[in-house]
Formats: C-alpha cells, structure tokens, sequence
C-alpha cells in the first residue's frame, strides 16, 4: 500500500515538475551532473560484474545484465552532456558559432549534413549552385 501511494505520488509530482520546468527553464549544472554520472557509471559498473558471470546460464540473468549495460550506457551518455553543456564554445547559445564555423571550414550545403574539407567545394560547386 505504502509503495502504490509513493508511486501515484511521484507519478503525479513529474507532470507538474515538468511543465514548471518547460515554463521557466533553469540551467544544467554540469558540475552536479558528473557527480551523479558518476556514481552511476560505478554502481552499474559493479552490477555489470555481478551479473556477468551468470548471464550464460539464465535467460532472467542475461535480460537483467542488459538492462543494467543499457544504465551504463545511459550513465555515460550524462557524463558526455556534461561535458557538452560545461563546454565554453557551446555556453550561452554558442552552438550557432559553432556551427557557422563549420560552415566556414565544411561544406554544408548539401541536404544531407556531409562534413567535407572547404577545398572540396571548388569542384563542388558547379554541381551545387
């Protein structure tokens, strides 16, 4: 009973936070964000370990070992967005300098994103005008 109340809880707590958040947007501390990447890397590091050795001999085992492998890999996606969002080049809507210096060094005029060396659009461009 205790656990369906907790749940309905948070279940309705998430909507709320969520639309708080999309009305008035706070900033990612990306300080707070490798702390918990962290700690969540190694906690799934030492599950990975665990459930490793058992995988080859349950089904049940094996399904567990990669659903903890898919937190590890998510772990590690948080760890990589930390260090996107603490990136000086990208702070304060910098991503649009980051792009028009690729623009400047790569050919993106194509419809399709292709990263291609700026020498490369001297013969390009008489087959995209």
């Amino acid at each position: 009973m205790i656990n369906a109340v907790l749940l309905l809880g948070v279940g309705a707590l998430i909507p709320v936070e969520a639309a708080r958040r999309l009305a008035h947007p706070e900033t990612a501390t990306p300080g707070l964000m490798v702390v918990f990447g962290v700690i969540a890397l190694a906690g799934n590091a030492a599950s990975l370990s665990l459930l490793r050795r058992g995988q080859g001999q349950s089904l049940n085992v094996r399904g567990a070992f990669f659903e903890v492998l898919s937190d590890f890999l998510g772990a590690a996606a948080v760890l990589v967005a930390a260090a996107v969002i603490a990136d000086a080049a990208l702070a304060d809507g910098g991503g649009a300098r980051v792009l028009d210096c690729l623009a400047g060094h790569f050919d993106v005029e194509h419809c399709t994103f292709q990263l291609e060396p700026a020498s490369h659009r001297d013969h390009e461009h008489a087959t995209h005008p």
